[in-house]
């Protein structure tokens, strides 16, 4: 069994630390270290899993946050620590994609890959990419119905034609 360090609230932060300060020293011009980063690189910097109960929201300095109760694990990939959380704040994207499936069900099992994207035109010098780690519920995916329909139907394949434009013009007229 791991040992999981227990956090007020499961947020990026909280695994990895300030990944702004770790990015944008390896961005700086006069940074001559080893790992020094470049726009487009990935860095993998947590899985984070659980089971979310409920959504809670605030207002803070950069606007209304969400959160989620339940009970939450996150990993440094990194390191390997663990922590883990009755709280859990997660990047935008995932945190919309869970505030959509928590309005019409009472709790949602979830696991995400967080990576960090270098991008020096960001303020922040990165942005993330969120991957889910497992195959969503049918019962929770909004589009799990058109998904079936288009299965069902099989629509027919567009047709490829590498003829020359006026060929292709001249067999319409």
């Amino acid at each position: 069994m791991t040992n999981s360090t227990i956090v007020r609230k499961l947020s990026i932060k909280a695994i990895a630390g300030s990944l702004k300060t770790y990015v944008m020293a390896r961005l700086a011009d006069d940074y001559e270290g080893d790992d020094k980063l470049v726009n487009g690189q990935k860095l993998d910097v947590a899985q984070i899993f659980g089971i979310a109960n409920g959504v809670k929201s605030g207002e803070g300095t950069y606007g209304t946050w969400y959160g989620f109760t339940g009970s939450h694990e996150g990993v440094n990939v990194l390191t390997g620590e663990t922590f883990t959380s009755s709280n859990a704040f997660l990047p935008e994207v995932a945190t919309d994609l869970m505030r959509a499936a928590l309005k019409d069900h009472d709790e949602l099992e979830y696991a995400f890959q967080i990576t960090a994207v270098i991008d020096g035109d960001m303020k922040e010098g990165y942005s993330y990419n969120v991957t889910p780690l497992m195959q969503v519920e049918e019962r929770l995916d909004p589009l799990a119905a058109i998904k079936a329909k288009i299965a069902a139907n099989s629509a027919p394949a567009l047709v490829h034609t590498d003829a020359p434009k006026a060929a292709v013009e001249k067999k319409s007229k």
